[in-house]
């Protein structure tokens, strides 16, 4: 099944509701909420004493202006020694785990919408190399959905080429929905793609040399278009969710 719209939101709610079991993601954070609310209004209750997870522990970093932070897959905020602040992250952290081991023992993704962003990428990477058996067009739809829900492909380079390349690979249009698969097809044999950025070792481009110019300059980075000519069959997808004409392009001769 593949999404056909061009409303992103409407995408992400078809996505999170529908594909992804959405009744359990929804018991899950109604549970946790409740367990949230409840600590608050009986902070009095709250173990002054309290540790941090161990797992969550690993993962406190500091930033430059000094604020601590917790970054984990299942976790993501500020971190202080106040209990009601622990108890908070301590539930957080237990109600994701449980939920991920039920998911992983159904061989269900829906626990994707549980992963914090940063990690979402990564987790689809282990997931498929160690328990997730999809069909062809479950990988697709999850691929095209965390794709889209991307904001930085650069920083996950790697892992994104290893999702677009090894997996299902003859099955690639199923990324696309039917409106976009129709404007693939009628695209001529070749096609001049551009991308605005620091370097064109990337796998986002654009059909759109306006719209690569707006990417070189987003920012005031005054970045460099790269322009080049490529076959068709070298696209892996052609999306236009985001209104960016975007061709998903996988460069073989660059050492990814």
């Amino acid at each position: 099944m593949c999404i056909a719209t061009d409303d992103w939101e409407t995408m992400k709610q078809d996505f999170n509701l529908t594909d992804l079991g959405g009744s359990f993601i929804m018991d899950i954070n109604e549970k946790l909420n409740e367990d949230i609310i409840y600590s608050i209004k009986n902070i009095n209750d709250v173990d002054e004493d309290i540790k941090l997870n161990s797992e969550l522990a690993k993962c406190v970093i500091t930033l430059s202006s000094g604020m601590k932070m917790i970054h984990h897959k299942f976790y993501v905020g500020y971190y202080s020694e106040h209990p009601l602040q622990i108890d908070i992250a301590n539930k957080s952290y237990e109600a994701k785990s449980k939920a991920f081991q039920e998911a992983k023992s159904n061989n269900d993704m829906k626990i994707v919408n549980f992963i914090t962003r940063p990690y979402r990428v990564p987790f689809v990477y282990d997931a498929i190399q160690q328990w997730w058996k999809p069909k062809a067009d479950e990988y697709w739809d999850l691929i095209r959905y965390i794709w889209c829900d991307t904001e930085n492909v650069y920083e996950n380079l790697d892992y994104w080429y290893f999702l677009l390349n090894d997996y299902f690979i003859k099955d690639k249009h199923l990324i696309m929905c039917d409106d976009d698969k129709k404007y693939f097809d009628k695209l001529p044999n070749k096609i001049k793609i551009y991308r605005g950025g620091l370097n064109d070792k990337g796998l986002s481009w654009t059909l759109s040399k306006e719209i690569a110019e707006w990417f070189a300059n987003r920012f005031n980075f005054d970045y460099e278009v790269f322009e080049k000519t490529i076959n068709k069959s070298e696209a892996i997808a052609y999306l236009s969710n985001r209104n960016e004409d975007e061709i998903i392009y996988a460069d073989k001769t660059i050492d990814w």
